[in-house]
């Protein structure tokens, strides 16, 4: 099972998530480490984070959602909770990224792609 997931906010929908401090990749993923501890002592099932805010240059975006999907995917590796973690984008073009990444490190297999319809 997939225990990241990235979905797409529709305009008028509530979603309640934790929002980014401002900062480096880096310290987000402290801040994203932090946040998932609570959840595991707590036994949340499912964290919702805001993702990431856009700059120009393209490279420094794929480099900061790389190393927020590893934090999450090296937390959960041998934790129970959260059970699903899942990063909330308001642009299309935002998730896509977000799964670009993904796609390219974790899948071991296309059944384990994000939203594999488009990678063929």
């Amino acid at each position: 099972m997939i225990r990241l997931n990235v979905i797409e906010r529709k305009e008028q929908e509530s979603i309640d998530f934790i929002k980014n401090p401002k900062g480096t990749a880096l310290q987000l993923a402290d801040f994203y480490k932090e946040k998932m501890t609570e959840a595991t002592e707590t036994k949340t099932d499912i964290v919702n984070f805001e993702c990431i805010k856009f700059v120009d240059k393209n490279s420094e975006n794929f480099q900061n959602i790389y190393i927020i999907e590893r934090c999450i995917m090296d937390y959960l590796r041998d934790k129970e909770y959260p059970k699903q973690v899942q990063i909330v984008c308001d642009k299309h073009e935002v998730a896509e990224l977000y799964k670009v990444v993904y796609n390219f490190y974790y899948p071991g297999s296309k059944a384990e792609r994000l939203d594999d319809e488009g990678w063929d």
